[in-house]
């Protein structure tokens, strides 16, 4: 049976923090996951030794997510002077200190934390200065240097995946007009082609009726941003709508 890798993402509450750490990429080996601790889980192999098997298994306590590229940016790849931007909002600079390396905050001033304490789920961006006026703090222009990770945007890790809200086959109505995708053509294209015919360029829907859900898939130009083709059942026309603009049908309406 092939083997994958996979990154852990979280840890509830009530997980052991001994077996697996957030951040870190694991590789499985012949349908068991070697933790921390020395201890190989193989039960979410019985059936078969996939991811979705894997990541069921482990749920609620562990949450993991497949890493598919060879090159995973850890702890080990950082550099003093790398410019990172955390989740929270704060951001900073790595420096060398004391024989490791500590990351300091601009915002807010002249606060520190050692970076073995700061987990790689915290970082949002790191970017790598090769000019001397990207060293300091404030840029105004925006560039510290060439971006080295990027959790949104899939560099140096996995590229994150939307969750839908809704199926194919699902009703909906709209909830939100300003959530059109009027131009939005090539969504059509990759993820319903059979309507393809019936996508009509600043279109809009009535607003009261009531669609089934024909296509589905991730806008390309927002992360996380899980996207709809919808035809009218009356005009036959179909919309691109982003997943913020649909509401569910409860109610038998058909």
């Amino acid at each position: 049976m092939p083997n994958f890798k996979v990154r852990c993402t979280g840890l509830s509450d009530t997980a052991s923090n001994d077996n697996f750490i957030i951040g870190k990429t694991y590789t499985t080996d012949g349908g068991t996951l070697k933790a921390e601790t020395g201890y190989e889980f193989d039960a979410w192999s019985f059936k078969k030794a996939t991811f979705e098997n894997l990541k069921k298994w482990f749920l609620p306590q562990i949450t993991f997510e497949l890493v598919e590229d060879e090159k995973v940016f850890t702890k080990a790849d950082i550099q003093a002077n790398d410019f990172v931007f955390l989740i929270n909002g704060t951001y900073g600079r790595f420096i060398s200190f004391d024989g490791g390396i500590v990351l300091v905050y601009e915002n807010p001033k002249n606060s520190h934390d050692d970076f073995r304490f700061i987990s790689m789920d915290k970082i949002k961006k790191i970017c790598r200065p090769n000019l001397s006026y990207q060293l300091r703090f404030e840029i105004d222009d925006g560039d510290y240097g060439a971006v080295i990770f990027d959790r949104e945007k899939g560099i140096g890790c996995e590229k994150p995946k939307p969750e839908f809200k809704f199926e194919v086959g699902d009703r909906v109505k709209i909830g939100s007009m300003g959530n059109i995708c009027t131009t939005y053509d090539e969504f059509v294209k990759q993820n319903s082609p059979q309507y393809i015919s019936d996508f009509i360029e600043d279109g809009y829907p009535n607003d009261s009726s009531v669609f089934k859900i024909v296509g589905k898939g991730e806008h390309k130009a927002y992360v996380k941003r899980p996207t709809y083709a919808i035809p009218d059942v009356r005009s036959l026309q179909v919309f691109v709508f982003c997943e913020n603009g649909l509401k569910a049908v409860e109610e038998d309406l058909w």
